[in-house]
This record gives C-alpha cells, sequence and structure tokens, in this order.
C-alpha cells in the first residue's frame, strides 16, 4: 500500500494540531473513519458511520467486521484484501458495498492505513472511507436513459482518441497527451506508438481486450497502468466504441481515457495520534480549511482544496476570499461565514458557485463550524467542502438527454406535449388564440436512401436552423420524429381572424425557407469532402385553437390530418383545419 509522510503544517502552531480539534474534524467530516485490529474486529467508529449505517458505536465495538457489514459474496475477497494489508502486501484501493441497518447497501471507496507500534510492529488498520453511493446511482441513471433514449450514447469528457482502421491513424486531444506525459511533437499517431505508452505488463490484455471488442462488435471497458519516463505509474480507465459498415467491417474506434491514478492510491503515514489526524486532513478528498473568526483569513488549507481551487496555500494562507474572488462572490463567502459563527452547530451550503484559478467555476457543497476559544467565543471558523459540479453536469445531462432531441438540439415529443399544455392554459387566461403547425419534409427520403442517414442528418439540422429564423422566443420548435417537425405559436391576439393570417403568414415563410436548396457538406474518410445540392419542400398542417377545451393530442391529431390533406393537395402546400369549433 502507498505510504504517506508527516506533513508540515505553515505556521507550526496551527490551532488544528490541538487533538480536539483533530477529533472535531473526524466527528464533522463527512467520511467513514474505522479501526479494525489485526483480527478484523471493530476497536472505533466515528459519527458519520454511526449516521450512515445506523449502529452506534457500543452496538458494534468488539463484532468482526466482515462478517457484520459486509455481503456475504464479498467476505472472502474483502478479508483476503485485509489479510495482505496487515501483512503488509501491496493492495490496491478498494471499493465495495456495506450493509447498513436497514437492509440498504452502500458503496464505499476505502483508503487504509497500518498503525504500528515504536518496534515498527502492526498493531491495527485504519480505513478511510468515503460514500460514493450517489455517484454511481447518477451515473448508472445517465446510462440507463441513454440507452432509453437510444439516440444518446454519450462518451465522457475527458480524453478523447479516436483511430481510423481503414487508414491506422490514431488522433488524441490535448487532455490525453497530458495524462500520458507525451509531447505532442514527437508522439507517432498509431495503435503501435499507444500500445507502447501502455505498462509493459499490460499491453497485451489491453490489446485483446480491443480486438475482443472487434470481433463481438461491442463497446469495451478497461482499467490499466501508464509507466510515465521518469518510472511513476498512473492508472487510467479506457471506453470505446466502434463503428461498423453495413457488411461487418469496422471503420472507425471511438474512446475516452480518464485519469483514476487518485483512487487507485492509498496514501498513508499514521503511526501517531497526531500524525493519524493530521493526515487524514490532508488526504480526505475533501476541501479543508480554517479560517480566523475576526477577519476570517485563511490559517490552514489541505490539499484537496489546493487542488480544487488552483492556489497553492502558500498564497492563501493570512488571505481572505477578498483577495481572490470576485467581490459579490467573496461578500456573499464571508456573510456565510459569519452566519456559520453566530450559529450553534454546523451550517450547511448545499449548493454554492466558486471560481477557480484557471477562471472556472465550480459547485460545492460546504459544512462550517465555529470552534470557540475557553472563555466560549468564536475563535475560528472550520470548513469542508465536496466539490458536486460533476454530479450538477450529470443532473443537467440526464434533463438534456430526456427532453431535447439529441441531432437538432431542439425539445423532444415529451417536452413539446409540456409546452402545448402551458400554451393551452395561458390561452385560456389571456383569451388569445394560438396555432400549432405540423411540418412533414416531402422528399426526404430519397436523401437518405441514396447518400445515407449522415447525410440525411445534415438536412434535418438545416431544416431546425431555418424554421428557427421565423418564429419567436416564445414560440416552440420541436422535433416530433424522423423528419417532423411541429411549431407551437403562442399569443396571435384575441381576434381569430387576424390570428389565423398570422398563423398563415409564418407558415408561408417557414415553407418557403424549407424549399430553397440545401447544400450540404460531408466529411468522408480520409478527409475527402462530398457536397450534395438537394432540392426539399415541406407540407404543413395547420390548427389555430383558443383556450384548453381540445387536448393536447387532439390538436396534434388534427394538425396532422391537415397536413396530409395539404400533401393530398399536391405537396408544399399549407393546409388549415377547419373545424376547431
Amino acid at each position: 500500500m502507498a505510504r504517506n509522510h508527516p506533513v508540515n503544517w505553515a505556521g507550526g502552531n496551527s490551532p488544528l494540531l490541538d487533538p480536539a480539534i483533530f477529533k472535531l474534524i473526524a466527528d464533522t467530516a463527512p467520511i467513514i473513519i474505522l479501526l479494525l485490529d489485526r483480527q478484523g474486529i471493530i476497536q472505533h467508529v466515528n459519527p458519520y458511520f454511526e449516521q450512515l449505517t445506523g449502529y452506534r458505536l457500543d452496538e458494534v465495538k468488539g463484532k468482526e467486521w466482515f462478517s457484520t457489514f459486509l455481503p456475504e459474496r464479498d467476505r472472502d475477497r474483502i478479508r483476503a484484501l485485509f489479510l495482505n494489508a496487515i501483512h503488509d502486501v501491496p493492495t490496491r484501493g478498494n471499493v465495495n458495498p456495506i450493509i447498513t441497518r436497514s437492509g440498504e447497501e452502500r458503496e464505499i471507496e476505502w483508503c487504509d492505513q497500518l498503525m504500528r507500534d515504536a518496534q515498527g510492529n502492526t498493531l491495527s488498520l485504519l480505513a478511510i472511507g468515503l460514500d460514493v453511493t450517489g455517484r454511481r446511482q447518477a451515473e448508472a441513471e445517465l446510462r440507463k436513459t441513454a440507452e432509453l433514449l437510444n439516440e444518446a450514447q454519450h462518451i465522457a469528457h475527458v480524453g478523447i482518441w479516436e483511430l481510423n482502421l481503414l487508414t491506422s491513424e490514431l488522433s488524441w486531444s490535448d487532455e490525453i497527451y497530458r495524462l500520458f506525459e507525451i509531447d505532442k511533437g514527437r508522439f507517432g499517431a498509431n495503435y503501435a506508438a499507444f500500445l507502447n505508452a501502455i505498462h509493459p505488463d499490460d499491453r497485451d490484455s489491453v490489446n485483446e481486450a480491443y480486438i475482443r471488442a472487434l470481433v463481438s462488435r461491442t463497446p469495451y471497458e478497461i482499467t490499466h497502468r501508464l509507466r510515465m519516463s521518469d518510472g511513476r505509474i498512473k492508472w487510467v480507465e479506457e471506453r470505446c466504441v466502434t463503428d461498423f459498415d453495413a457488411e461487418g467491417t469496422p471503420l472507425r474506434s471511438r474512446g475516452t481515457v480518464q485519469d483514476i491514478t487518485e483512487r487507485k492510491q492509498a496514501e498513508a503515514s499514521l503511526r501517531q495520534t497526531r500524525q493519524l489526524l493530521d493526515s487524514i486532513v490532508e488526504n480526505i478528498p475533501v476541501m479543508v480549511f480554517l479560517k480566523n473568526a475576526e477577519d476570517l483569513r485563511f490559517k490552514l488549507f489541505n490539499r484537496a482544496g489546493e487542488e480544487l481551487l488552483g492556489y497553492p496555500r502558500s498564497d492563501l494562507l493570512g488571505k481572505n476570499d477578498h483577495d481572490f474572488f470576485p467581490s459579490d462572490q467573496a461578500d456573499f463567502f464571508a456573510a456565510e461565514d459569519r452566519k456559520a459563527l453566530a450559529a450553534d452547530g454546523v451550517t450547511q451550503i448545499p449548493f454554492e458557485p466558486i471560481r477557480t484559478a484557471s477562471g472556472e467555476t465550480r459547485y460545492l457543497h460546504t459544512w462550517k463550524i465555529a470552534l470557540h476559544d475557553e472563555s466560549g467565543n468564536p475563535a475560528h471558523l472550520l470548513g469542508i467542502s465536496i466539490d458536486v459540479t460533476e454530479r450538477k453536469n450529470t443532473d443537467e445531462q440526464i434533463r438534456n438527454l430526456a427532453f431535447y432531441d439529441v441531432l437538432t438540439k431542439l425539445p423532444n415529443r415529451r417536452l413539446l406535449y409540456d409546452r402545448l399544455y402551458q400554451t393551452m392554459a395561458a390561452s385560456n387566461r389571456s383569451g388569445h388564440y394560438c396555432a400549432v403547425m405540423f411540418i412533414d419534409l416531402d422528399n426526404f427520403k430519397p436523401l437518405n436512401d441514396r447518400y445515407g442517414h449522415d447525410m440525411g442528418d445534415l438536412l434535418l439540422m438545416d431544416v431546425a436552423l431555418r424554421i428557427a429564423n421565423y418564429v419567436r422566443k416564445a414560440d416552440t420548435i420541436a422535433r416530433f420524429g424522423g423528419d417532423e417537425f411541429v411549431v407551437i405559436l403562442s399569443d396571435l391576439g384575441a381576434d381569430k381572424e387576424p390570428a389565423v393570417a398570422t398563423a398563415g403568414t409564418i407558415a408561408n415563410k417557414i415553407k418557403t425557407a424549407l424549399a430553397e436548396p440545401y447544400f450540404l457538406s460531408l466529411k468522408q474518410y480520409g478527409n475527402a469532402e462530398q457536397v450534395v445540392v438537394h432540392q426539399c419542400t415541406s407540407s404543413i398542417g395547420v390548427v389555430c385553437f383558443l383556450g384548453n377545451k381540445f387536448s393536447p393530442e387532439q390538436l396534434l391529431k388534427r394538425a396532422d390530418i391537415a397536413m396530409y390533406q395539404a400533401k393530398e393537395n399536391g405537396r408544399d402546400m399549407i393546409h388549415f383545419y377547419q373545424s376547431m369549433d
């Protein structure tokens, strides 16, 4: 296992060296602290463990860890890892479930450290755990949503690579060059050069996994090591998907590489109580800081906070938020600090933006608590922050997959119905007419049949842009499916005839715009460019309505009927549904 070294805090006399303050951090931080003897018997757990599992220390102290908290399927594996660690056999970081009092399983990411006596004999094992259940559930939900929509197989935006299997040309994003620590100008961009950058012991397994994925025509995921030029080891997680032609020939592989080195490393050198608690503060994957209560200047900042903000702690210590952040953001932090200093117990700030040294905005969940002097007056403010940016981004990505068309970025059918409900309700309140247009392209299929779906996708994206030029921001354009689009026009006025005329004018502008030639350009393999000029008209059905007398389904059905009447009338036509009274 990785070993840590004692940390020298700036200042030497930091109040955090007080064991009482260390205990407060251990009792406050949202991490598990678990102490096991050489037989795996529980010696101590912290309050967060009690909160997470529902068991008190006095209930579990003296019990065997593996049979009490681990699912039966994992006990032998984790017990073997424990025995290796006790006998000082190097082990990797571990993630495994534990069972709470309610029977729920929580996924925990562990970092272990042996405790030794003065002679170096192993006394016990200290395990520091981070609950990653929410993160894994969010990832699973994102994958599930992507599969259901079947249009959004997004690859995580980390390092991105692409291999042209026809030319053997390999391209990397700048992030991968940074991760691999390879000079972009000296790298031979081919698959063999990529394999050469992998740890020698992992090259065969990576190559075999890729070949199996090509043969089975399935995506693959693999974790392996990189060996840096100076001997350092990095761990990465790779994911890859491959495109095949109609005959099953692989054409192009695309993938991501994510640096998971920190997750694979276990750092701790905790032989004495102060060193133990000092290392917890320095190595927990959350930001920890300490401020003076009087002037809110930083007295302590840990490594996670340093990495998160991008400032070296030497620049932070002795200064306050106004020295680093925009005034409005610094004012917000100072106000929250004052509230926490005046409060009893822990103050939570579930969601706060913070600007890093690079100008990037991250989002934090922060806990703050006042530390009092012997007179009971606030002396310091202790803060602990978790970076929840990825969770926020995942939530936004899930929402986009659920409500927007991946190709055109327009609202999908699900969001269309919601917008139509809102428009009907607004019409009912205001007494103003609205309209629904159902647009179907007249000559789309021949383009797909002759040039393929990639060319058809280019036309659909162009259609979406052309329609958008003739509607207001308050209106809605949605992709209904295939080559069908729906436009909702709101607030056309209280008089029916002018409302119908306005809807007709807009429909005619859209029809005219969609009939203009489409100049479609598509990059081919080998960087050849294929240019196609295509003529494609549209048939548009329009229904005007007032209030919410009819359901969204009924309105769309009538607009669809009108659209088919436009097709029967010769295509490239507009037809109004006549009976909506």
